[in-house]
């Protein structure tokens, strides 16, 4: 299975919730979704923890935009699945 779109999808929600402005979503909405977003993506282990690192990079690497591959190579450092 092909699961680039999934990434992508999650990494655009991410974008999404980090940075819109207070008056797009409330805030600490954004912060619950995000932390349940991560706990999600930590249960991840062993040989799996491995491909979804792969897969982020490989993601980030065919996106064009810059900012936005940035972002989501940094996913793993954000949620705590990797140290900076």
């Amino acid at each position: 299975m092909n699961c680039e779109p999934l990434v992508n999808a999650i990494a655009a929600a991410m974008m999404f919730l980090e940075e819109s402005g207070d008056d797009e979503v409330d805030p600490d909405s954004a912060v619950r979704a995000l932390e349940n977003m991560s706990h999600a993506l930590l249960q991840y282990a062993g040989p799996d923890r491995e491909d979804f690192l792969e897969l982020i990079e490989r993601v980030a690497d065919g996106t064009a935009d810059e900012h936005d591959a940035r972002f989501i190579r940094d996913i793993p450092r954000m949620i705590g699945m990797v140290e900076s």
